[in-house]
């Protein structure tokens, strides 16, 4: 269960995120697992679907394509759960900075969830947010502690979102064939697509869970300090704003 902390401001408190870091971490996981499902499945329909000029079982076929409806009926599901957790902790994690003050930020807390669901949008604005979040997390702690040294989340943002990009427009074009005529040639090229995407997803999923360990440690240091970090992050924003 999530605590409040002893330190106010504007009618919010700070708050831990360790518990939200460690559900978003668990459905991560289980996604990755998912995703290795679907991977097998999809090889599986790949092959039958290459072998078909050779008089491939039809029974096998069906068969396998009962599974990748199984498998992805249940990947949808995972994926729902891991999206509502990560977001959890992403929102969570933005809106801390917000609270204790941290400067220049350029989104509002409410938008760390929102950027999600805008088309286009959505390209580029989660993974701003994102980097903000793990800039200003451990920048908020280092002034107040310079001994803290822990790995920084900041050289792996561009591998995650690079490969979740690639997912998603993958993904799109799975969509695509999916609403085509169901000829032999989509569907092989349709399970084609799918082991492409699922191995994106298998390569992204690591380095979103490694990135959020490593924000997860500069957060519960700030989460301790959140009273010297808040009046150290309104100190900085004055001699900023001085003219």
């Amino acid at each position: 269960m999530d605590t409040i902390l002893d330190y106010k401001e504007d009618g919010q408190w700070v708050k831990n995120n360790k518990s939200r870091a460690k559900n978003a971490i668990i459905w991560l996981w289980i996604s990755f697992g998912s995703c290795i499902l679907s991977l097998i499945v999809a090889c599986m329909q790949y092959m039958l679907l290459y072998d078909w000029a050779n008089n491939v079982d039809s029974e096998a076929l069906r068969r396998v394509v009962y599974y990748m409806s199984a498998t992805g009926t249940l990947a949808l599901i995972i994926r729902l759960g891991t999206g509502i957790f990560f977001i959890m902790w992403f929102r969570r994690a933005y809106n801390n900075l917000h609270v204790i003050g941290a400067p220049n930020l350029e989104s509002s807390e409410g938008m760390a969830a929102g950027a999600w669901f805008i088309p286009i949008y959505n390209f580029w604005a989660p993974f701003n947010i994102m980097k903000e979040i793990s800039h200003n997390t451990e920048s908020c702690v280092k002034q107040n502690n310079p001994g803290f040294n822990k790995p920084s989340a900041d050289n792996l943002l561009g591998w995650w979102w690079g490969f979740w990009v690639a997912y998603g427009i993958c993904s799109t074009f799975i969509t695509f064939y999916a609403t085509r005529q169901g000829s032999i040639e989509n569907l092989r090229d349709n399970s084609l697509a799918l082991i492409i995407s699922e191995i994106l997803q298998l390569v992204a999923a690591p380095f979103c869970i490694i990135i959020i360990r490593r924000i997860a440690t500069y957060e519960q240091e700030m989460m301790e300090n959140e009273g010297p970090i808040h009046k150290q992050m309104n100190l900085d924003a004055s001699l900023v704003n001085v003219d």
